[in-house]
């Protein structure tokens, strides 16, 4: 006799599940800073989550669940998928977040400002200062050279340096 799958038995659908998609839910009180909190409700256990993981049924029928009830359920093969695109989410999360921050660079480098303000004084390598760069020309490379946890620093300099040259 075939065991049934605990999703099955808990009334959820019928097997074999796959994977449909995974939904980032949160939700926040209006005027409450980090007041972040899960969005959702597992309709196996009824726990908060936040990372819905939307299964479908050999019939069509739609549900969500948290992954951690796929990883309870036993289901290796499905949970193996969860895992992977709980990862591609969160590279692309980390992708965006690392684009969202060198934009920020480039923006603030673009400033006449900023830019002026750099470019009055010398490049911090000696070599690089005799040969007539500047602060701008450093921060220039820094930006489009440096690895993508350098990059939030450089640009965290950045932000610093154009404060206080609007003061």
């Amino acid at each position: 006799m075939a065991i049934a799958h605990k999703f099955e038995t808990a009334g959820l659908g019928i097997a074999p599940f796959r994977l449909v998609r995974v939904e980032m839910r949160w939700f926040s009180i209006p005027g409450i800073p980090g007041s972040k909190k899960p969005g959702s409700s597992c309709m196996f256990c009824g726990h908060p989550i936040a990372e819905c993981c939307f299964l479908r049924d050999a019939n069509g029928k739609e549900f969500h669940v948290g992954n951690e009830c796929i990883k309870k359920a036993g289901d290796a093969g499905l949970y193996d998928t969860v895992k992977k695109e709980l990862r591609r989410m969160k590279n692309q999360a980390e992708a965006d977040a690392a684009a969202a921050t060198f934009r920020e660079g480039r923006d603030i480098l673009a400033r006449a400002d900023v830019r002026a303000s750099l470019s009055t004084q010398p490049h911090p390598n000696s070599f690089f200062a005799a040969k007539g760069k500047t602060m701008a020309d450093y921060y220039e490379f820094l930006l489009h050279n440096s690895p993508r946890g350098t990059v939030a620093n450089t640009v965290g300099k950045l932000r610093e340096f154009a404060a206080e040259s609007i003061q």
